[in-house]
């Protein structure tokens, strides 16, 4: 507000509520040091919680301060209050302004007080918010306009995903038609402005969908989601639902909740995977399931050794020898005895290699030498001989074994 005599109860008002706020309140030209006082107003801004402005008078400094304001501070830490409408520029009259006649101060002290409260909470959740993402490698930018798009749509949606990345849930008790709508409510804002949110809103997502609440009270939307995404690997296109539920799947994995369900999600999708296309998913399973050291996850990889599919029985012969999962080796050579596909039998000669598995040796020679039509002239895979041989060369003692293969 304007330094003037005429503002003072106003401003002794401000001083009143925000002591029984608890908010300690201070106006530039109450601290009186050898700065500038300019200097003074700046700093006040940037260490303030809560800004009151009264645009009362049209003064320029106040509006020079609220324009620094509004580019360091989020929008809801900022209060603005007028004596009149017209004391507000055209240009800040889409936020909103508490309105006060100086006869009736006790209006302006009630709605006052409890924009002040709803402010606090909006700056606190905001705050856990932009510390959340940033410790997740988002851009200020970028997280500042997920907060303030958010916001917008909808206020409540977006306490509501506050409130779950928070972990409050003793406070909170959503219907499924509210998980439901924040779903649909990220979806929106991941189509905001050419899809500059699509990395927050792919991040919410997941973290969202696989935290301990929505999993004990709203399992069946989780549940539905990895049953509806199966539906439509058959096209197989939609690359960004994929990778979202993936990644859920993985998370689900990792904190062993609906590990069966999520782990049937990952095996339809390889099913379902074609040959020759460059796919980013599949690439991401393959590496989720590499570096995942489970019991359970390794011996249901050993499993797909024998899937009906071709494309399952390749990626698990990839991870098994990627990981060194010895205990796979015995599969592995199994496997490969009954294998009929090129690309398949390939993986599993890599794996076998990686594993330094000497006893299979004969059987990868056997394997090449009755599958010639695979290799030779009309090669259905082009590396196939060369890995054959480099594996036998490695782990078979009998130099004829590659010799015959590099002669053939």
């Amino acid at each position: 507000m304007p330094f003037a005599a005429k503002f003072d109860e106003i401003h002794a008002l401000l001083k009143d509520i925000c002591i029984s706020c608890r908010i300690e309140c201070k106006r530039a030209d109450d601290v009186f040091q050898q700065r500038p006082i300019l200097e003074n107003i700046l700093n006040g801004i940037c260490r303030s919680e809560i800004i009151i402005a009264d645009l009362s008078g049209k003064n320029a400094n106040v509006f020079y301060e609220i324009g620094i304001a509004h580019s360091l501070k989020d929008e809801n830490s900022i209060i603005l209050i007028s004596r009149n409408i017209k004391d507000v520029p055209f240009d800040l009259r889409h936020l909103p302004c508490i309105l006060y006649n100086t006869k009736n101060l006790t209006a302006l002290k009630v709605a006052l007080k409890n924009k002040i409260m709803a402010c606090r909470k909006s700056v606190q959740i905001d705050g856990f918010l932009r510390n959340y993402l940033r410790n997740n490698d988002l851009k200020d930018t970028i997280i500042s306009t997920f907060i303030n798009t958010s916001r917008k749509k909808s206020e409540s949606l977006h306490e509501a995903l506050v409130s779950l990345l928070n972990q409050k849930t003793q406070y909170i008790n959503y219907t499924n038609e509210v998980i439901r709508d924040l779903f649909i409510h990220l979806t929106i804002l991941e189509e905001y402005n050419s899809n500059i949110l699509k990395k927050v809103v792919e991040l919410l997502k997941v973290n969202i969908f696989s935290c301990d609440y929505v999993l004990d009270n709203h399992k069946d939307i989780v549940l539905e989601c990895l049953k509806k995404s199966s539906h439509n690997l058959i096209t197989l296109d939609n690359p960004d639902e994929f990778m979202l539920i993936a990644n859920i799947c993985f998370k689900l994995i990792k904190r062993n909740r609906f590990k069966d369900e999520a782990l049937k999600w990952i095996r339809d999708y390889l099913y379902n995977y074609r040959m020759g296309r460059i796919d980013i998913v599949r690439a991401r399973i393959e590496h989720f399931l590499v570096d995942c050291n489970d019991d359970d996850i390794n011996n249901y990889i050993i499993d797909m050794l024998t899937d009906e599919k071709i494309s399952v029985r390749e990626s698990a012969a990839d991870i098994c020898g990627q990981k060194k999962l010895y205990k796979a080796e015995n599969h592995l050579i199994s496997m490969l005895d009954i294998e009929t596909n090129a690309h398949a039998a390939r993986s599993c000669i890599t794996a076998l290699a990686r594993l330094n598995s000497k006893k299979s040796s004969t059987i990868i020679y056997k394997w090449m030498m009755n599958n010639k039509d695979k290799w030779g002239k009309i090669a259905v895979s082009n590396s196939l001989k060369q890995i054959a041989i480099t594996a036998l060369k490695t782990l078979s003692a009998d130099d004829q074994f590659y010799s015959d293969l590099e002669n053939a």
